[in-house]
């Protein structure tokens, strides 16, 4: 039987667990926050799962997921190493005769917030900053130029963002940026976590590093 259901249930508790522990990190509010605000709060991509969402799932929900995604669905084969057309022949002919459906991504329409969004929590030592917005992705003719963009920015230790905020202000321990492509959508964002402090001017560094090198 697949999926028993005291298995279920303790892998259940252990994530909700997990989920309540994240939940009181200023770095999980914003990376939420961030999503929601990027991609919409009802999109696949957006949309935040809430304790209730545990507490209502059940073992058949479950079930039925993997019957319809995993079991109803065509698999998808990989061949490695030195193979021969014939043997790749012969996996098309073998494959063909496989049951279920090919399965088709869920596109969805973003629709993405522009300004700043602020969330307030109580006794947080720090804070979380994200910056960031929707970019091209892979299959884009900027895209690996746009990667050593990144890497000069934010994108190693010896990077601008890491040489100003962190070994010349003293701001925060560490700092990035980074892009992110997803199955039918891609974005960059900017990631840290500073003392409340020094909020303002960590932002408005990381604005200023951003303007430098756009007139470089």
């Amino acid at each position: 039987m697949y999926f028993p259901e005291k298995d279920f249930e303790d892998e259940r508790n252990i994530t909700l667990s997990k989920f309540k522990i994240d939940s009181e990190k200023v770095k999980y509010v914003c990376q939420r926050t961030f999503n929601a605000a990027l991609f919409g709060e009802n999109t696949p991509y957006g949309q935040m799962a809430l304790e209730p969402d545990f507490l209502a799932l059940s073992r058949t929900d479950l079930t039925e997921f993997h019957k319809k995604f995993y079991l109803g669905s065509k698999p998808v084969l990989f061949l490695l190493g030195n193979v021969g057309e014939d043997v790749i022949e012969e996996i098309r002919k073998w494959s063909s005769h496989l049951s279920g459906q090919k399965s088709t991504p869920v596109k969805q329409e973003i629709k993405s917030k522009t300004g700043r969004t602020e969330v307030e929590k109580k006794d947080a030592i720090q804070t979380a900053i994200r910056i960031g917005r929707t970019c091209v992705d892979k299959k884009h003719p900027d895209y690996f130029g746009l990667q050593i963009l990144d890497t000069i920015l934010g994108g190693y230790f010896g990077s601008r963002l890491m040489a100003n905020i962190r070994e010349d202000k003293g701001y925060t321990y560490g700092i990035g940026s980074a892009f992110a492509v997803l199955d039918d959508a891609a974005y960059f964002f900017i990631s840290t976590e500073v003392a409340k402090e020094v909020k303002e001017n960590t932002i408005k560094e990381i604005y200023f590093e951003l303007d430098r090198l756009k007139m470089n």
